[in-house]
């Protein structure tokens, strides 16, 4: 039985909600809150398999009720919104970072009792899907970018590009992560490996703590089987991770990307670190209640970094620009590199689709692709991930740990097609490496 709690100050709207959910015999409404207080405490005396929260409520509004929540008790949190302004979409993706999982137009009775029924469907289908994500504790403290999450500096190895597989790393001091060059925090190890070439080993280093994640491979001494390797730390005594990217052979002309429950933060994450002057377009697949696309863009371009807006049919990809899906849309692109907007049936129930955008983008832009599945439910995009692949192109996916759900980056895994599975605070760091090829 899914428990629910429903956070509404309108007893209309909890009335409507509760008969909705009430209909479904795997669903209870336990308790009902008239503002975001009330739903703090009754969230951790009932403890509900889910809350829906009305964004606007007197006193403790939605937002910061949800960061209360996530804090304390953390919950699957289903946001509701009867307005569309740019101000509440803006508000409701602050919400959305604060750890609520997804973000839904209120259900509300309507004139067409075909709309009515279509909206009830998707209200009660995400309540029941968005009941069994396990959701993790979130900081009340926000940091720089205003998101309330804890975002990890790390560095990018550029080992790969910069020294390939049959260069000597005799007399090479090869600084790995260099986002943490700091001499203080590093230390030299020398490599005692018996072999002259092969996979690098971190145990054979004689000092200092290491783990690799990836393969790093290089020809080592050409016959003196030593080489002096400088290892930068984050402080001394722990594990500095090195990641070797695969990169594609030339710059790609198109990247695009994937993301559902979970995206809209992590697309923050990854606009606002990219430069104006990025030189590659980004074209965008962010499953999202309908009527909040305009405000999710607006928040987005709030942080800086890359332009991002909502595609419009015809349009030239022009580099450093984000392209997101509108409302109700498949979204694709030509071989002259044009957005393509049409009402193409749904795939997997959605419209617009990742599935059919990488296949669209595959098909226009050959091996210049690179696809990247980021946090979400289920499995979009990841069927057209072998079409690109057969092309030449690269598939990139988020890993678990920092994915709010492991379902799509977990599709796309499975289909053995990705080149590269990385935590979402590097993501960024290898769009910037994208840029440089």
């Amino acid at each position: 039985m899914i428990k629910v709690l429903i956070a509404d100050d309108s007893p209309t709207c909890r009335i409507l909600m509760r008969r909705l959910l009430s209909q479904h015999k795997d669903m209870e409404v336990i308790g009902e809150a008239k503002d975001g207080a009330e739903a703090v405490a009754m969230t951790a005396s009932l403890k509900p398999n889910i809350v829906v929260m009305d964004l606007v409520m007197p006193g403790l509004d939605g937002l910061l009720a949800t960061g209360e929540i996530m804090a304390d008790t953390p919950t699957p949190i289903v946001i509701v919104s009867s307005s569309q302004s740019i101000h509440e979409a803006s508000t409701a993706m602050k919400a959305l970072a604060a750890g609520a999982l997804s973000l839904l137009d209120k259900p509300a009775m309507h004139a067409d009792p075909n709309c009515f029924a279509e909206a009830a469907a998707e209200f009660t289908r995400t309540v029941r899907l968005m009941s069994s994500v396990k959701v993790i504790r979130h900081n009340r403290k926000p940091n720089e970018s205003g998101l309330g999450l804890e975002i990890a500096r790390a560095g990018v190895s550029r080992f790969a590009s910069k020294y390939g597989s049959q260069k000597t790393l005799q007399g090479e001091q090869v600084s790995f992560n260099p986002g943490r060059e700091n001499p203080a925090n590093s230390i030299t190890g020398t490599y005692t490996a018996a072999q002259s070439s092969g996979a690098f080993d971190a145990s054979k280093l004689e000092t200092g703590t290491f783990s690799t994640i990836g393969a790093v491979s290089g020809t080592f001494g050409q016959g003196t089987a030593r080489g002096s390797m400088t290892v930068p730390l984050s402080a001394p005594g722990q594990k500095t991770e090195v990641y070797d990217f695969p990169l594609p052979k030339r710059r790609p002309r198109v990247i695009a990307i994937a993301s559902s429950t979970g995206g809209p933060p992590a697309l923050w994450q990854l606009t606002q670190t990219l430069p104006t002057n990025y030189p590659i377009p980004i074209v965008v697949v962010q499953h999202i209640g309908r009527g909040f696309v305009e405000g999710m863009v607006a928040w987005l371009n709030r942080g800086g970094g890359a332009r991002v807006k909502v595609a419009q049919a015809g349009e030239f990809l022009i580099p450093g620009i984000v392209y997101v899906a509108p409302d109700d849309l498949q979204m694709g692109t030509s071989r002259d590199g044009r957005i393509q907007l049409s009402k193409t049936p749904a795939i997997g129930g959605f419209r617009p689709s990742a599935t059919f955008l990488f296949e669209s983008v595959a098909a226009a832009f050959d091996e210049d692709v690179v696809a990247i599945v980021l946090t979400g439910m289920g499995d979009d995009g990841a069927a057209s991930l072998g079409h690109i692949k057969r092309r030449g192109g690269m598939v990139l996916a988020q890993d678990k740990p920092t994915s709010v759900v492991y379902g799509m980056p977990a599709a796309a895994v499975a289909t053995g097609h990705t080149d590269l599975v990385l935590p979402l605070n590097l993501i960024p760091s290898y769009l910037k490496l994208l840029g440089e090829v």
